[in-house]
């Protein structure tokens, strides 16, 4: 099983440097470029207004969340609505996976991405998936999932409204080529998850990771907060 870390402050132990593999911050429409959205349609509207970018969300369902770095992030909500589209369907949950990237000279391969959702959930039916896919074969590895709890089943870790960066170290997964991806269902418009910043990272020593935490200023990443 892939060990799962929450992120926390703190000092990042050895003197070599990590490096930057992957980085998705939403902040331009890189649908059908940089990454793949159920349904298509471009504009960062994937296949409907209430799984896009933030700034295109229909009715501004997704101004319940906050802190998130830039001016957009991935957001769903009532990802069940019957009223989509013709060619579209409500029977499957939602999903964006980012394009292929090469990691196999890589051995240390750290994922933090920030998340968000709303606090009214509902157990069994409302949930974000995070995954990873072997781009030569397909097959999917879940990460973590946030379900009705709003409590990652492998993290851990609790969302709230606000986005908080959670890390996931992917060095056991052995894939050469790897995408980055994440699904939602959520069945009432006031239900919304968010997603921002998606870094893909190796860092040196694995060990230090899990004993002092990553921190991003330390890397050279940094999180911009949205001024509210």
């Amino acid at each position: 099983m892939n060990k799962v870390i929450c992120l926390c402050i703190g000092l990042f132990a050895g003197s070599a440097s990590a490096t930057s593999i992957l980085t998705e911050d939403f902040n331009t429409d890189g649908d059908g470029t940089r990454y793949t959205v159920t349904g298509g349609g471009g504009a960062g509207l994937g296949c409907c207004q209430n799984w896009s970018l933030n700034s295109e969300d229909e009715g501004g369902r997704s101004d319940v969340l906050v802190g998130f770095e830039g001016g957009d992030f991935w957001s769903g909500s009532d990802l069940n609505d019957g009223n989509l589209p013709s060619g579209f369907s409500n029977a499957n949950p939602r999903d964006v996976i980012l394009n292929s990237v090469d990691i196999s000279s890589f051995n240390n391969e750290v994922l933090v991405i920030a998340l968000a959702a709303s606090t009214n959930l509902d157990v069994g039916s409302d949930f974000l998936r995070i995954f990873a896919v072997d781009a030569d074969t397909s097959a999917r590895t879940v990460l973590d999932m946030f379900d009705g709890s709003n409590a990652g089943s492998m993290s851990g870790v609790t969302l709230g409204t606000t986005f908080q960066d959670v890390t996931y170290d992917l060095s056991g997964l052995g894939f050469a080529n790897l995408r980055i991806g994440f699904e939602a269902w959520t069945t009432r418009n006031s239900e919304v998850v968010g997603v921002d910043n998606i870094r893909l990272i190796d860092v040196p020593e694995p060990a230090s990771l899990a004993i002092f935490g990553l921190t991003l200023a330390g890397l050279g990443f940094s999180r911009k907060k949205k001024a509210l």
